[in-house]
């Protein structure tokens, strides 16, 4: 769906007002974490659902992006 978005977002959208800061700002801390395996928030208990839920949107979004490209 992600993929299907960002292909057809300029066609009825300015691209300017889709990018989102915070977005842009959890995207880094998830590539940071799993860069150096380090965990967002000290323990599993502190992490926020929301974190979590974002995360697993954004792994799963890079997985099939990286089986596209692994297809060709």
């Amino acid at each position: 769906m992600g993929e299907a978005l960002y292909q057809e977002a300029s066609f009825f959208a300015n691209d300017l007002t889709l990018v989102d800061a915070k977005m842009q700002n959890l995207i880094k801390q998830y590539r940071f974490c799993k860069e150096f395996n380090c965990p967002p928030y000290p323990s599993l208990q502190e992490v926020p659902i929301k974190t979590i839920d974002s995360f697993m949107i954004i792994d799963a979004e890079i997985k099939k992006h990286n089986q596209k490209v692994k297809n060709g």
